[in-house]
């Protein structure tokens, strides 16, 4: 079946509606939409990106025979990524990094689902619930690698931890809980610090836990 693709184009509905005023009476109210209809060719995807910014709104309509395309799976990923920055303030280089960690995730879960559906008939005799934490990348758990190929360098938590442990003086085990989100060192009295908490450190005071390592 040939189709005809067309660029984006935009057209004003203008409606009336009544509605209740404070007397209890009924009050007619005009009101104008301005909509831009655009195609849902992937190959048109810029388009979408600049009507989506330009709207306040975006109505995703999915044909009811043909299902999702990837024009639609397109808009929804980034109207996701556009939320990790409007609503979450998370930076570009904070959003890469959780768009890294849940793509690792997603690609272990797929693994896993597709071993089950294998051995299905043969899991189904023996199942019992069970721990699927350590199948997950986390940082904290230490099962994901920093590393820089133009520098030659990676490490892992557990090996930055000691250093810093050694370091600083204070237990590893408590250190690993605080290297990530925003806890300062106070050089003088040894205390890693959450700005949460309410405390005032001075900048010349303290050093973020990371960059402190760089010495």
């Amino acid at each position: 079946m040939s189709r005809i693709t067309m660029e984006s184009s935009a057209v004003s509905l203008q409606f009336r509606v009544m509605e209740r005023n404070e007397d209890g009476g009924s009050l007619a109210r005009s009101y104008i939409t301005n909509l831009i209809d655009t195609p849902g060719h992937v190959d048109f995807s810029s388009e979408v990106s600049t009507a989506s910014r330009w709207c306040d709104g975006v109505l995703v309509l999915v044909d009811a025979v043909e299902g999702v395309c990837t024009q639609t799976i397109a808009v929804l990923r980034q109207a996701w990524l556009d939320r990790l920055i409007t609503e979450l303030k998370l930076t570009p280089l904070e959003t890469y990094h959780d768009l890294a960690a849940k793509s690792a995730n997603a690609a272990s879960q797929n693994e896993r689902n597709t071993w089950c559906r294998k051995d299905g008939p043969t899991l189904l005799l023996v199942f019992q619930e069970k721990d699927d934490e350590d199948i997950y990348f986390r940082r904290e758990k230490g099962n994901v690698i920093f590393a820089l190929a133009i520098g030659g360098w990676g490490f892992r938590i557990g090996k930055s931890g000691q250093l810093f442990a050694n370091k600083l003086g204070i237990k590893e085990v408590n250190l690993r809980k605080v290297l990530w989100e925003d806890f300062y060192l106070d050089a003088k009295t040894k205390r890693v610090i959450s700005l949460g908490t309410g405390e005032i450190v001075r900048e010349s005071e303290r050093a973020k836990v990371l960059q402190d390592g760089n010495d």
